[in-house]
């Protein structure tokens, strides 16, 4: 863990990560973290080294999620980056004997209802930028009831975990016994607000008629490409009605198959390789595209 992991954290050109406010700063520091909290007995001051790096670094991503909660990267890298900053924070904690103060960061307790109100009544998710439309249980979002006292955020995940769906590729699931032990589901528990509107580096809306699943649903978003795993999908959405997903977003092309081929997939630069993959471009998306041109 030392020499492997703690060690090399720190050496020239292997900590960019901790300058981003991207799901790489939460999952690198936690996972650091972790490791810290376990070695510290053994290396004391490289441990709070890790440790006190993570507390600086880990305000980069909080801020992300201002002001409304809407995380620029989607639903689907919600659930890896939040999660692991949830236990990023948990872990801070530890370290410092008391929770991580989160009042300067207020968009990021909002962020659990920007991500109930992701999930259609389909059960599908909005998944712009490089998002599927494949949704699961999120275990974080367990940590947010608890937190905020309400169990009505776990609408969707109450549904998940029911029909036992979309659970393997969960690796994180076992947090919801540490997380979720105390909250107590009856499986009635209703959203109070029909709407929600996130402002912030990729701004979203999401509006429905009820909570049940035949309700008319609709996602839309403005925001940039030029946002972390972002696409040329500024002015698009999805639509959701009678059980059905009527308007779509293909979602994100696998990515080993870009690169495999040689592209790169990663430069955001206007003519990079990124916007010639076609899932990625205005081209496929739900929104107006002007003489044949790029966004």
């Amino acid at each position: 863990i030392i020499e492997k992991g703690l060690m090399p954290s720190f050496e020239s050109g292997n900590d960019w990560w901790s300058e981003k406010d991207s799901n790489w700063n939460s999952v690198c520091n936690a996972g650091l973290v972790f490791g810290a909290l376990v070695t510290r007995h053994v290396n004391p001051d490289l441990s709070n080294r890790v440790i006190r790096r993570a507390q600086s670094s880990a305000k980069l991503v909080l801020s992300a999620y201002a002001p409304d909660g809407a995380y620029p990267e989607g639903y689907t890298y919600w659930q890896y980056g939040t999660t692991f900053l949830v236990m990023l924070l948990e872990g801070l904690g530890t370290a410092q004997g008391n929770p991580f103060d989160l009042s300067p960061y207020p968009g990021f307790l909002k962020t659990a209802v920007y991500l109930q109100h992701m999930v259609g009544p389909t059960g599908m998710n909005f998944n712009y930028s490089d998002g599927v439309p494949k949704s699961a249980i999120n275990p974080a979002m367990y940590w947010f009831s608890g937190r905020l006292k309400d169990p009505g955020l776990l609408t969707a995940e109450y549904k998940f975990m029911v029909s036992l769906k979309n659970m393997s590729w969960i690796p994180e699931l076992p947090m919801v016994l540490v997380w979720g032990h105390s909250i107590n589901l009856k499986g009635d528990e209703r959203p109070a607000s029909l709407q929600y509107i996130g402002r912030g580096k990729n701004p979203v809306a999401m509006f429905r008629t009820d909570w049940t699943d035949q309700a008319l649903y609709i996602g839309l978003k403005a925001g940039s490409p030029s946002v972390s795993h972002g696409h040329m999908d500024a002015g698009s959405f999805i639509l959701e009605a009678s059980g059905e997903r009527w308007a779509v977003d293909a979602g994100k092309q696998d990515y080993n198959s870009l690169e495999s081929a040689g592209m790169d997939i990663w430069s955001f630069k206007q003519n990079s390789d990124r916007w010639k993959v076609f899932r990625n471009n205005n081209f496929s998306h739900n929104t107006l595209t002007f003489d044949g041109q790029l966004q």
